[in-house]
């Protein structure tokens, strides 16, 4: 299930998939978030890889993203799509 968040001031959402591609395994959820040169990020738990929220891109590795899914914010209810926008296949950005 992906891990949801909203970015302030945007009046919209972005929800990346909770597959870290580097480990292999779903920690996205327990990383810290914050900003890192400008981009709001968050980081992975397991070998600190930080991925842009708004894209899904790693920093530190042009070559890796998340997925990232579209989110509406509807009055108390967050709805996300379910086909991502950004799709991370293999290690590689589809």
């Amino acid at each position: 299930m992906p891990v949801r968040w909203r970015i302030p001031g945007k009046g919209s959402g972005v929800c990346p998939g909770n597959f870290d591609p580097f480990s292999g395994v779903n920690v996205i959820s327990r990383g810290i978030v914050g900003d890192l040169r400008g981009h709001l990020v968050v980081a992975s738990p397991i070998y600190k890889q930080h991925f842009d929220l708004a894209t899904g891109q790693c920093l530190e590795d042009d070559t890796v993203s998340l997925n990232v899914y579209p989110v509406r914010i509807h009055e108390v209810s967050v709805q996300v799509q379910p086909a991502p926008l950004v799709r991370q296949v293999a290690g590689q950005v589809a």
